[in-house]
């Protein structure tokens, strides 16, 4: 958040040194041009900022991960977003750090992080029976032995259209 309060005074001040080169070159320019160049640039880079944010998240994402879910932004206060919405949240699985389990050959243990604007990333940590159709949350669960796996009082079930599930479970998409 600070480098983007940086970037947005940078571009008050950028749309201003402009409002005046055009005022210094043409003499009959208002300076009323000063202001509104100012908040302009400001604008333009706050919305830049949004919009961009997904993109730069996912160009860093290590090898290995893959975005299984987005969560766009519309706002009244930003008409412009009702056009063309902008990613605020997504979800992605470490692929490559993917283990299967020694005992339950079915069981493959991965890591689902969630990505969010103004906020640290989250990781949780996710046992998939894709055999089975079944997911088990393994954040609150420190036993990871067969034994505990076979629980499957905790263990539910997949949803046809769930995309974590989709994307763990297709065909083709497994590490």
């Amino acid at each position: 958040m600070f480098w983007t309060l940086i970037a947005v005074f940078a571009a008050g001040f950028a749309g201003a040194g402009l409002a005046m080169a055009l005022r210094f070159t043409f003499k009959s320019t208002s300076r009323a041009l000063v202001p509104i160049f100012a908040g302009g640039a400001m604008l333009l880079a706050t919305v830049s900022t949004e919009y961009t944010w997904y993109g730069n998240q996912v160009a860093q994402l290590p090898n290995g991960f893959e975005v299984t879910l987005t969560q766009e932004r519309t706002a009244w206060w930003q008409p412009w977003t009702y056009a063309v919405p902008y990613t605020t949240a997504f979800l992605a699985i470490d692929r490559a750090g993917a283990l299967v389990h020694e005992e339950l050959p079915d069981v493959e243990i991965v890591t689902l992080y969630n990505f969010a604007r103004w906020t640290p990333p989250t990781a949780a940590p996710l046992a998939v029976n894709c055999t089975g159709a079944l997911l088990l949350s393994l954040a609150d669960q420190s036993d990871l032995s067969a034994d505990a796996l076979r629980d499957h009082g905790a263990w539910v079930p997949i949803p046809v259209d769930d995309p974590i599930g989709t994307a763990l479970c297709t065909p083709g998409s497994q590490s």
